[in-house]
């Protein structure tokens, strides 16, 4: 069975996305939907929310960060964070409110950023009332990121819902079992506190850290 993806042209909040064809955003998404769907089994974060965030944070895979340091989410390295790194300019200030570079997580992959979109939501402490909201409510997941303080833009979960709607993206949040399309699931797709013991190597979590998980 395949997707069809519907791609609409108009101004997104003032993000310039109809610069990028529409034959590349039927593609990123064909290339996305799996990896999105695999980690909503596992974590429970609607699918439609990691394609959106994917697409916001890239545009549609054109940032450096995407294709020089495959980091698909703009997440900052953090002081648990001891993986690789990528330094860029974002909107770190030093003192004098000067612009400096910001730390952001590298990846061996595209796969990796993914799955650690997933780790670093699931164990942050912050992010923990979303995952009572279900993987059926991308709205919510979209209004809480943005009062969670994913993100500084005062639009972001305006834009996560207009990206979804736009192009559909809650069909994916649908999907329940992924070997209708022949597709083999993640080998840690329960979600449950069994996930805490297999931390990634690339964090480095206080010995007292008690983030639990339903």
């Amino acid at each position: 069975m395949y997707f069809w993806i519907i791609i609409y042209s108009f101004p997104l909040f003032g993000w310039n996305h109809s610069a990028i064809s529409d034959d590349t955003k039927r593609q990123f998404v064909a290339d996305k939907w799996v990896l999105a769907v695999q980690e909503m089994h596992k974590s429970g974060i609607p699918a439609s929310v990691t394609l959106a965030q994917c697409i916001l944070e890239t545009n549609w895979g054109q940032s450096d960060l995407s294709y020089l340091a495959n980091n698909y989410f703009g997440i900052k390295c953090k002081d648990y964070w001891v993986g690789p790194t990528y330094y860029k300019v974002d909107d770190d200030k030093d003192m004098s409110g000067q612009l400096v570079k910001s730390c952001f997580r590298q990846y061996d992959s595209m796969e990796s950023s993914f799955r650690d979109h997933s780790n670093f939501l699931l164990i942050s402490p912050n992010y923990k009332s979303l995952f009572d909201l279900g993987s059926q409510n991308y709205k919510g997941w979209c209004e809480g990121l943005k009062r969670c303080g994913y993100a500084t833009d005062p639009y972001y979960d305006a834009k996560l819902i207009q990206i979804i709607e736009t192009f559909n993206l809650s069909r994916f949040d649908a999907i329940s079992h992924l070997n209708e399309y022949n597709i083999l699931p993640l080998q840690d797709t329960i979600f449950s506190k069994q996930f805490i013991l297999n931390v990634p190597s690339a964090y480095k979590l206080p010995a007292d850290y008690t983030r639990k998980i339903k």
